[in-house]
Parts: structure tokens; C-alpha cells; sequence
């Protein structure tokens, strides 16, 4: 809709109506009634949209913002379409009964009011300020009940409104069944038959009655209550209903006197409530509007402002909501007037949107005042102007008998005597254009001037080449310019802060279509008065400006590819990571699962060679566990929920000798040798005190290492411990009986026991790196001394064995000397 069809509306005390026209208020205000739903909001949105105060507009865009939030989660205000009732309470205060159908209508619009206070104590939690308008909202379910109790939503008094109305409408319709079986007797008679004009009965003057033939009426019994417009019937009520007719009408009497009793009471109630009615109305109002401001905030993209008079105008990213409402691509800019700035002089060629900013910032202006978030990008400021002026636009009247010039100048004049003051905004469009070039200017910049000095801030667009010049002269004047592009002739609508600009008015010319002859003359004509002052410098820098913008526009579409591509990168990295963290999940599941199988074969093991009666020989069944205990801790394989590291070489075992350090993949740790490869090529290792034997093809080259590099050992011993207690399995149960490792008692035991107690210990000593212990075994018959002896003497263990001397215990004890080094024979080999 054009702006300008709109209807006039009244002036707030801080404007005028010429200027709300001028900065297209009209348009806002209509765009805004469209979103309301209560008729109170619309027809006096012009008096409730203006906050009063800078602390009333910061609450009420509070309020928005909450609003705003409610609607991104689809959470919109339940309010509906409620009726207008305010024509039904003004009936009420003056004593007046409502019809049924009216009430219907207050019920459902207290409906509405409940159903909104509701609402905000449900969403309490996300609009605290909001629901303080809950708190406040009157109680009014009690009405809904009294009326909704005794009239249906359709507008009718229902049955079991009393007891007394209940009655008598039975009794009523008990009559009129009597009244119409008696009148379809008359109509189904044969005597009847050709009396009756046609086969029905009618109503009245509220008595039932037959069309009886006009020459025939004497053959009814009856009395006539009217004729048809052609005289050709006459309407007769038969004597013999003539009685239930009378009973029918009196029932109907009661019942309409019972009725309107009904509709008193509840009018009364209403009356009571009448003051709570009315706190409804502004309740609902208020919150249709706040609604209003967030569907149009949301519609044009819109925040809110900061109102700091202090922080002048900053407009960041401003766009007219006209343009963006319509749908097309709009050039944001900023707009700045800030300290020690007043005046800003907005230069540029025509049609090139200069007098689109000025109404941008005055309607901004507007909306502050309004309580409206406004198109801009967060970080902007807007004052709470006391005064906004314009003048825009030709103000000429031959009927006033007024001029261009002086239509402008009574305007300003108004507006000077009106003391603006620092809290005012002038919006000035081609100023005095309309008059000598020279004189104009002049006038003009002590216009500005007189502005400036009394503090309030000034956008003014001109061609005075002397107003571009008086920012150099005055820091409370700032240039600015629109953008125009001299390699295709058009207007790019781009504000640029800080420098002025060219007019180009021979450009604008040749692009609305002056013919070429004629511009070719002003051309010359141009030529010939001499330099043109600041013109063609002014082309210049424009046409640099241009490709310098062109230039940033590339470096911000490169940007923000770059940053496209990378937030892609990342969001590829971490899917990666995800999928790599759920294959490890699996993987480890299968390697607990390997390892509790590993478990499951150890604990076989151990049970079928401990009983010394199957005939195996503890070095075999050793051997065997050791080789179980080995393939649990190399078959993780590519379950390790670390990632592989790199191996090294295979050995040249020429070069090793026992005592050397080797790495083992499987295990992911470093070993020393104890026995070099057998003819099978197996190996002995020790690894952190466990001693396995390996294929030489598991072993490789250890990684070079810095001499003397602790962090190394404790990063192997960090890994294998973590191996260990992952795994959890060991060779032998420790001999936990035993206080110490230095000893083990065998005495009361059978000859089994002590031998299955004296390989724990042994275990445990080669565990701990333990050289010496000692096996008490007692003198007794010497049968225990025999078997542990026997024992050691096949031993799979690099050891050495003696009776004990005479101060270590004699024969009772036998020392064991274990070889750490490992020299011994393997017996396994």
C-alpha cells in the first residue's frame, strides 16, 4: 500500500502531523494494526503505541523479546479473535439486561482473558516480565461460569438455568404437542378436506390457526385471527384448541418472565464487575500489541536499540522496513552521528537515496518512541527523541498562496521557535534548494549552525558546495555521501561515512533519458564557465571507492567461503572422531571379550595340572599357562584402543646377546632377552618381571632412546600396567599365606600342597626379582624334603638349590638361589 493513500492520523505531543506523514508513519501504523486481534488495540493503537519514557520503552522492548522468544518456539499468544464487548459493559453500567446472544459473547471474550493469563504462567519461567502482567490480570472465571451455566455458546437460555425455567418449558412443550396432534386431526379429516386451503397450520399473533377457504368459513367452528393478502384465506383458530392456545400462551409469559430474571442476575454480576471487565480490556490490549511489535520485529528481521542520549545515533546495518516488508534487495547502511559530531551532510547524486535515509532515521526515530525493535544489527543506538521534525518533500500551495521556498522556510521557522533542544532530531531535505544558489547556502549553514549550537542532531542532504566543505572547517559537521558508479551510471545506495560527494547530475540526466543533443550542450556550457571546483575530484574518489568496495566485497565472499569450508572441515574432524570413538567402543568389547576367554583357558589350565596325579610335570603345565598367558596379551591386536605405533626393524640376532632390550608389537613394550632363540625359534624375554617365551618373529629392534631417558620407562611401564590391569591375569596366584618372599613355610602339608604352595612363591619371587628364598620343609621322614627337592631339580626357573646350613636351619630348610640373569637351560626348549 502507498504510504501517501493512507488516512491522516492524530500528532503525538513530540511531532507533528506533516512529519509523521513525511516520515511514513501512516504506513507503519496500518502494518502494525494488521497484526492485532482485539478491537480496543486497533482502534486506539495511535494513543497506546507511545511509550512515555526512555524506562517505559526499555521495558516494553523487553517484553517484546520475550514475545519474540515464545514465537521462535511456536508459542504464540492464545488470544484468538475475542469479541468487542465494550459496547455490552456500557449497557450494563447504565442498568441494561444483555441478550442471550450477547452474553455468549462476554463469556467467550472472558474466555480469551483466562486463557492468555494462563498462558503466561505456564511460560513464566521464559517471560518473567510478561507474566507480571498475569499477576496483575483480573480473576473472571467465576462469570464465565455463571454464564456459561445458564446460556449455550450459541446465545440460548438453557433449561437448567432454574428449576422454575425447566418446568415450564415442560409443561409448555406438553401443551404444544397437545396443540399439534389436535391441529393434524383437522388436517388428516375428510370433513376437512375441501375447507382447509391447504394441509398445514400456521402461527398467528402466537395462537396455531388453519387456512380455512373465505367461502367456507362458516363451516368451521372458530375464531378468525386474519386473512391472507388475497382475502382468499382466512385464518381460523378452532374452538376446540382455543383453551390449550391460552395455556400455551400463558406457559410462554412465565417462561419469558422466568428468562429475563436470569439474564438480570447475571447482569448483575456483571455490573459488579464491571471495573475488572474493563482491567481485562486494557490487559488484553496490551498484550496484542506487545504480540504486534514481535511479529513485525520478527517479519523485518529487526533488534532491539540501545536508548542512550548520551551515545548519539548509531545506526548499524539500517534497513527501511518499506523496503524490506516489500520483499526486495535492500542496501543496509550505517548511520552515525556521534559525539562531538551534531550535523550530518548527506551528499550524492539524485535518485540516489539520499531522501531514503533521512526517512529511515525518522521513522527509526518513531519507533523507538514506539516501543519497536527497529532493522538493525545489534550494537545500535537510537536516542529517545523529545522532538522529532522533518522536512521533506515540496511544501508549495497556490491556495495558500505559498512558495516552494517559503513553505520550507515556515517550517523551519516553527521549529526553531519551538526551542528543539540536545534531545530534538531535524531531518532537512535539499535544504533551501529552492532559492539563489549562493543565498541559500549561506542561509542554510546558519540554519545548521543555529541547530548544532542548541544541540540537537541534524541530517541534512544538499548540493551546496559550500556545505560539503564545512566539515573540514566545524568538528560538529560530518560528510557523507551516497554511492554512484561512473562505469554503468547507476546509484549503488551505499552510504559512505566521512567524505562528501558528487551530484552528478549530467550522469542522472543521460540515465532518466535527456537526449543526447541536450547534454552534449551542457557539457560545453560546463566546459565553458570554468573549473568546476570539487567535481571532478569528488569523480575521482568515487570512481576509487568503487573499486575499492568491489575489491572488499571479494575479499568478503572469499572470507566467507574460507569459512564456510572450514566449519565443513570440522564438522567432517568430528564425525571422524565420532566414528572412530564408536569403532573403538566395539573394538574394546571384543577385546574384553578375547580376554575373558584368555581367563576362561588360564583357569582351565591351572585346574587340570594341579592335581599331580594326571601325570604332567609342572614344568610342562608352567609352559603351557605361560603360552596361554602370552597369546591373551598379544591378541589384541587392532582391538588397542590406541593407535599403532610404528615397529621397528627385525633384529640381526647376531648382534644381540642375553640382557639386551627388544620391542615387542604385541604387547606394545620394550623386553630384555633371558635366553637367545632354540632350534624352534623361540625366545625368552622379561618384560617389567614376567618372563614369556615369544617367537623370534614378535620381536623387534628396540627404538633408539636418549641415555639415561626415564620418561621413556615410565611411559612403557605406563603401558604395560595398563596391559596388566586391562588383562588382569597372572601366571600364579601369589602366595598370599606367606609374610614375605624371603620364606615359605611347607610344614603340615601334604606333599601336593607344599609343591603347589612352593611353585606360588616361586612366581611371586621371579615377580619381584627376589635372588634368595627359602623352602622350610622340616626334618620329620623326610618325604616332604625329598618331593620339594625333587621339584626343583626339574624346575623350568634359571635357579640353583641347597640344604641350609646350620644357622639357616639344616636340612630342615632348602636355600634357593634364583639366576636373574637367566643363563640356565630352558627346559621348554
Amino acid at each position: 500500500m502507498d504510504p501517501r493513500s493512507l488516512p491522516s492520523l492524530p500528532a503525538p505531543p513530540f511531532s507533528s502531523q506533516e512529519t509523521l506523514e513525511q516520515l511514513d508513519w501512516p504506513w507503519f501504523v496500518n502494518e502494525l494494526r494488521s497484526l492485532l486481534r482485539t478491537a480496543p488495540a486497533r482502534e486506539h493503537l495511535e494513543s497506546l503505541v507511545w511509550a512515555r519514557d526512555t524506562n517505559e520503552a526499555q521495558r516494553i522492548l523487553a517484553e517484546v523479546e520475550e514475545a519474540r522468544a515464545l514465537l521462535r518456539k511456536g508459542n504464540a499468544f492464545p488470544l484468538g479473535a475475542p469479541p468487542d464487548i465494550r459496547p455490552h459493559t456500557l449497557r450494563i453500567r447504565k442498568g441494561a439486561i444483555l441478550e442471550p446472544s450477547e452474553l455468549a459473547e462476554v463469556a467467550s471474550w472472558i474466555e480469551s482473558v483466562e486463557a492468555m493469563r494462563r498462558f503466561l504462567v505456564i511460560h513464566r519461567q521464559a517471560a518473567p516480565l510478561l507474566h507480571r502482567h498475569a499477576e496483575r490480570a483480573p480473576s473472571l472465571s467465576h462469570l464465565v461460569y455463571d454464564i456459561r451455566s445458564a446460556v449455550s455458546p450459541d446465545g440460548e437460555v438453557r433449561d437448567e438455568a432454574s428449576p422454575l425455567l425447566s418446568s415450564l418449558r415442560q409443561r409448555a412443550r406438553r401443551v404444544h404437542r397437545q396443540i399439534q396432534e389436535k391441529l393434524q386431526s383437522y388436517l388428516h379429516a375428510p370433513e376437512y378436506e375441501d375447507l382447509l386451503q391447504d394441509r398445514f397450520y400456521t402461527l398467528k399473533e402466537d395462537r396455531y390457526v388453519l387456512p380455512v377457504k373465505t367461502h367456507l368459513r362458516s363451516r368451521v367452528d372458530g375464531i378468525v385471527l386474519g386473512s391472507s393478502n388475497s382475502g382468499a384465506t382466512l385464518f381460523v383458530e378452532p374452538r376446540e384448541i382455543v383453551e390449550l392456545n391460552n395455556v400455551h400462551k400463558l406457559a410462554l409469559l412465565e417462561i419469558d418472565s422466568e428468562v429475563r430474571r436470569i439474564l438480570r442476575e447475571i447482569c448483575d454480576n456483571l455490573l459488579a464487575e464491571a471495573d475488572e471487565l474493563s482491567k481485562g480490556e486494557s490487559f488484553l490490549a496490551h498484550l496484542d500489541l506487545i504480540q504486534a511489535r514481535a511479529l513485525m520485529a520478527e517479519e523485518t528481521e529487526a533488534t532491539v536499540p540501545g536508548l542512550r542520549s548520551e551515545e548519539g545515533l548509531r545506526l548499524l546495518g539500517a534497513r527501511h522496513p518499506i523496503l524490506v516488508k516489500s520483499k526486495r534487495p535492500v542496501v543496509a547502511n550505517d548511520v552515525v552521528v556521534a559525539p562531538p559530531t551534531r550535523t550530518l551532510l548527506i551528499t550524492g547524486p539524485n535518485t540516489g537515496g539520499k531522501t531514503c535515509v533521512l526517512k529511515m532515521v525518522g521513522l527509526f526515530a518513531l519507533m523507538a518512541r514506539a516501543a519497536c525493535p527497529l532493522p538493525v544489527q545489534a550494537g545500535s543506538n537510537i536516542p529517545f527523541f523529545e522532538r522529532v521534525f522533518s522536512d521533506i518533500g515540496d511544501d508549495q500551495s497556490l491556495q495558500e498562496d505559498r512558495s516552494s521556498f517559503s513553505g520550507h522556510i515556515q517550517r523551519i521557522v516553527q521549529f526553531l521557535d519551538s526551542s528543539p533542544g540536545p534531545s530534538s532530531l531535524a531531518l532537512l531535505d535539499e535544504i533551501l534548494i529552492s532559492t539563489d544558489p549562493d543565498e541559500g547556502a549561506c542561509l542554510a549553514q546558519a540554519i545548521l549552525e543555529r541547530i548544532a549550537e542548541e544541540g540537537g542532531i541534524t541530517l541534512a542532504t544538499t548540493h551546496f558546495l559550500s556545505l560539503k566543505s564545512l566539515a573540514a572547517e566545524d568538528p560538529r559537521f560530518q560528510n557523507a555521501s551516497l554511492g554512484f558508479d561512473p562505469r554503468t551510471l547507476e546509484p549503488t545506495y551505499r552510504l559512505s561515512l566521512g567524505q562528501p560527494g558528487g551530484s552528478h547530475a549530467l550522469h542522472m540526466a543521460a540515465r532518466l533519458g535527456v537526449p543526447e543533443a541536450v547534454l552534449e550542450r551542457a557539457r560545453r556550457l560546463s566546459a565553458s564557465s570554468g573549473p568546476r571546483g570539487l567535481e571532478p575530484l569528488l569523480l575521482q574518489v568515487e570512481t576509487i571507492r568503487v573499486a575499492l568496495e568491489e575489491d572488499r566485497r571479494k575479499c568478503l565472499a572469499l572470507q566467507a567461503e574460507t569459512e564456510a569450508l572450514k566449519e565443513q572441515l570440522e564438522k567432517s574432524w568430528t564425525e571422524l572422531r565420532s566414528r572412530e570413538k564408536e569403532l573403538r567402543g566395539k573394538y574394546r568389547k571384543k577385546l574384553e571379550a578375547a580376554f575373558q576367554e584368555a581367563l576362561r583357558e588360564l583357569d582351565s589350565l591351572k585346574k587340570r595340572h594341579r592335581d599331580r596325579a594326571s601325570g604332567s610335570s609342572p614344568a610342562k603345565a608352567h609352559q603351557e599357562i605361560a603360552e596361554a598367558r602370552r597369546r591373551a596379551l598379544s591378541d589384541q591386536g587392532p582391538f588397542n584402543e590406541e593407535p599403532e605405533e610404528e615397529v621397528g626393524s627385525e633384529p640381526a640376532w647376531t648382534d644381540l646377546a642375553c640382557g639386551d632390550l627388544v620391542y615387542l608389537p604385541a604387547l606394545r613394550t620394550e623386553a630384555r632377552i633371558l635366553k637367545m632363540p632354540d632350534r624352534k625359534g623361540y625366545v625368552v624375554v622379561e618384560s617389567e618381571g614376567f618372563r614369556m617365551r615369544v617367537s623370534r618373529d614378535q620381536v623387534r629392534m628396540a627404538r633408539p632412546r636418549p641415555k639415561d631417558s626415564p620418561s621413556d620407562s615410565r611411559s612403557r611401564e605406563t603401558r604395560t600396567d595398563r596391559l596388566e590391569n586391562r588383562v588382569q591375569i597372572q601366571p600364579r596366584r601369589a602366595a598370599e599365606k606367606t609374610p614375605g618372599l624371603d620364606r615359605c613355610d611347607l610344614r603340615g602339608l601334604t606333599a601336593a600342597e607344599a609343591l603347589e604352595r612352593a611353585e606360588q612363591h616361586l612366581d611371586a619371587a621371579f615377580r619381584e626379582n627376589v635372588s634368595r628364598t627359602c623352602l622350610i620343609h622340616g626334618l620329620g621322614t623326610g618325604v616332604l624334603r625329598k618331593a620339594v627337592r625333587e621339584y626343583l631339580a626339574r624346575c623350568p626357573y634359571p635357579i640353583s638349590f641347597r640344604p641350609g646350613s646350620p644357622e639357616e636351619g639344616g636340612d630342615g630348610v632348602t636355600i634357593v638361589e634364583i639366576d636373574l640373569a637367566g643363563d640356565r637351560q630352558d627346559p621348554g626348549a
